[in-house]
């Protein structure tokens, strides 16, 4: 269902090829499943719904598994006639999760997840996904493009956070009212951005 597919030059790079049957948990039980992959699937899906959830159909969910689409937005997974195909184990990416919860249990209230390649000390391509913070969950945030090139600065981190202001839409629910939502997805992004900088 999972097999790995190293890089000629690199054994610790390539791809992970997956079937769309493949089920959630054995992508979770996977040994080279990517760490904030399998961290998502641990902490936001339950065993028994990893069990009877395939990997097509919880892509195609449109409401369950908001957390499990945003870290694959930004790991970037494509689909292809065989199934979907996962690079992974490059060394100048550079990955961010943050979220924001009521209690240890609940589902997260707002979460972001980003991605940054880095070349020669500079972003050669940067992804944020967020969940809970906009009228679309996950979305993507589209401005990102406009950092390659950029630094890992504050003022790249500044960049970002205007981003969000300006993309996200937030709805209220009782969770939090939009006032909260937005205050919290600029709380998530800031410290994901901040893992990426760390090399977290």
């Amino acid at each position: 269902m999972v097999t790995f597919e190293a890089n000629p030059n690199d054994n610790n790079s390539g791809y992970l090829r997956i079937a769309p049957d493949c089920t959630l948990d054995q992508l979770y039980q996977y040994s080279q499943c990517p760490p904030m992959l399998h961290n998502t699937l641990h902490k936001m899906v339950s065993w028994h719904t990893r069990n009877e959830t395939s990997i097509e159909k919880a892509l195609r969910s449109l409401h369950r598994f908001p957390q499990f689409q945003a870290c694959l937005m930004v790991l970037e997974m494509t689909e292809t006639e065989e199934g979907y195909l996962l690079a992974i184990g490059a060394e100048n990416i550079r990955l961010g999760y943050s979220e924001i919860r009521a209690t240890p249990a609940d589902e997260p209230i707002v979460a972001a997840y980003i991605s940054i390649s880095i070349e020669d000390g500079h972003i050669a391509r940067c992804r944020a996904a967020v969940t809970g913070a906009h009228t679309k969950s996950p979305y993507l945030l589209e401005g990102t493009e406009n950092l390659t090139g950029k630094k890992m600065d504050g003022e790249t981190r500044d960049r970002l956070l205007s981003m969000v202001d300006q993309e996200l839409a937030p709805e209220a629910d009782y969770q939090g009212s939009v006032e909260y939502r937005r205050a919290m997805v600029q709380v998530a992004v800031k410290r994901a951005y901040q893992q990426c900088v760390e090399g977290n």
